[in-house]
């Protein structure tokens, strides 16, 4: 059966909310797929594209939690930080 882009995208929101659980937000989604694509790529594969098509957000949905890839890379940071000082 043929499927338009409507039902897969809404396929795979499905699947990214399963995966990443209802509880959390869209920005611990953010940076659960910032640090994924870290880990396997390095810094050069982070993009604002990559990291909102693995949280399973919209390019544009980044920009209500952080203003840049830069400010998104700060919040990494930060957050790696917070996680080592635990």
């Amino acid at each position: 059966m043929y499927r338009t882009g409507l039902f897969f995208r809404m396929d795979v929101y499905i699947v990214h909310i399963f995966a990443y659980g209802a509880h959390m937000t869209s920005r611990d989604r953010i940076l659960n797929a910032a640090r994924a694509i870290f880990s396997h790529k390095g810094l050069e594969g982070i993009s604002v594209r990559n990291v909102a098509a693995r949280a399973g957000l919209s390019p544009m949905a980044m920009y209500r939690h952080f203003k840049d890839k830069d400010a998104l890379l700060d919040a990494l940071i930060l957050d790696g930080f917070d996680k080592w000082e635990r």
